[in-house]
């Protein structure tokens, strides 16, 4: 099934109720240190020598807990830490931070 529909299929069923929520959760998919040429990227914070992925998904749920579907599901690897110290970090307009 597209995901256009499933899309449409989960606002339907989220416009037939009164009212709908939307739980978001983020999981790093860790692969070890990963293999040279791979295409994972680094996860955990710049120390750590784990590679992996990131999977970030919406599950849309009436108030009552009836799971009315997956609204979205996003995975993707980061691209390469750059060193930078805690005041670069804070200095840095949110505009410009990595997604």
């Amino acid at each position: 099934m597209s995901q256009l529909l499933v899309y449409q299929r989960v606002r339907l069923c989220a416009n037939l109720l009164w009212f709908d929520l939307v739980i978001q959760d983020s999981m790093y998919l860790n692969f070890g240190a990963g293999q040279k040429g791979d295409d994972l990227g680094p996860i955990g914070d710049s120390r750590s020598k784990a590679k992996g992925l990131i999977l970030h998904h919406s599950l849309a749920v009436s108030v009552e807990g009836l799971p009315l579907g997956m609204v979205t599901q996003k995975i993707w690897a980061r691209g390469q830490y750059q060193p930078q110290t805690e005041d670069q970090r804070w200095a840095k307009p949110i505009e410009e931070k990595p997604r």
